[in-house]
Parts: C-alpha cells; structure tokens; sequence
C-alpha cells in the first residue's frame, strides 16, 4: 500500500500475505440471510410507498395531524425548532434545514426513511430567518469563531490537497 500516517509522528505500510479467491457460498448456508434481506427490502419499499402517500395527501390539502389520526399514526408538532433541537431526531433536524423555505400560507413536505426502517414524514410551514444582532454577545462571538474556524478548516484541506498533487513520492 501506500505509505498511511497514523497519530503520534508514526507510518504504517500495509501488504497482502495470503489472498483468497472469491467463492459462491451454498445456498443451504446463506439462505436464512437472503430471505431476511428480501423480507427487509420489501418492508422498506412498502413503507416508502406509504410515505408517498402520505405526501400526496398533504400536498392536495389534508393536514398532517388529520392523516395520521386516521391513519392510526404518531404525530409530533415542534415549534421553533432551531438546529440544537434535541427532541428531533438528528437525521430528521438534518433533512428539515435543507428543505426550501416555504411560501406564504404554504408547506414543504418531505419524508426520510429511519436507520429502522421506519418513514418519518416532515412538514415545514414556516422559516424564521435568524438575525445576528439578535444574538447575545457570547452567541455572537462564539459564530464568528466557530466561522472562523471553518474557514481555516477549508483553507487547511486545500492547502494538503495542493501540496499531495504536486507531490513527488518514490518508494524504494
């Protein structure tokens, strides 16, 4: 392999010893885990195309608490939610701050399938847009720091990208 840095000023070069050929498996002995896969991926389809549904439903007019109370499902209502909000899941904070914002008297729907499996569908109505001078002084410091930083951060990669490309390594 290639020469890898690893923390504590050290380098590891890697080298296969033995190499095994790849080889079919006897049906008999992985098939309990292609059923389970199959069963899996047809459960994930099914409840894909329940979410579908579901948006369709809210993009015709239906509202998000009148579907899932007739459909038998949990629904949750956040107002105000911020990027720090810790009673939405990550991965449903991540989707909902990349949707566009709204129109007027509109709402932007969308859903993501879990890591479960599970289709959690978001509705968006409203976007407050933030304002600097609203911060305190301390949230604003810290965003120019934390700004600060990226920027560095960037300029860092960058920096080793330029630097690996117009590398000239020999191994002897």
């Amino acid at each position: 392999s290639e020469v890898i840095e690893i923390p504590g000023d050290k380098f590891v070069v890697l080298r296969v010893k033995n190499h095994h050929q790849p080889e079919l498996k006897p049906l008999s002995e992985v098939r309990d885990q292609v059923l389970l896969a199959i069963n899996d991926e047809n459960a994930r389809a099914a409840v894909a195309a329940e979410a579908d549904r579901a948006l369709l439903e809210l993009r015709n007019g239906e509202a998000l608490e009148q579907f899932a109370a007739a459909n038998d499902y949990p629904s949750q209502v956040e107002l105000g939610v911020d990027r720090r909000n810790t009673t939405v899941p990550i991965e449903v904070l991540r989707r909902l701050f990349e949707l566009p914002q709204p129109a007027p008297g509109k709402s932007v729907t969308d859903f993501i399938m879990s890591p479960s499996g599970d289709a959690v569908v978001i509705e968006l109505t409203h976007v407050s847009e933030g304002e600097f001078t609203a911060l305190t002084a301390a949230e604003q410091q810290q965003l120019e720091q934390l700004l600060t930083a990226e920027g560095g951060s960037l300029i860092d990669t960058e920096f080793q990208q330029s630097l690996q490309s117009r590398a000239k390594i020999s191994v002897l």
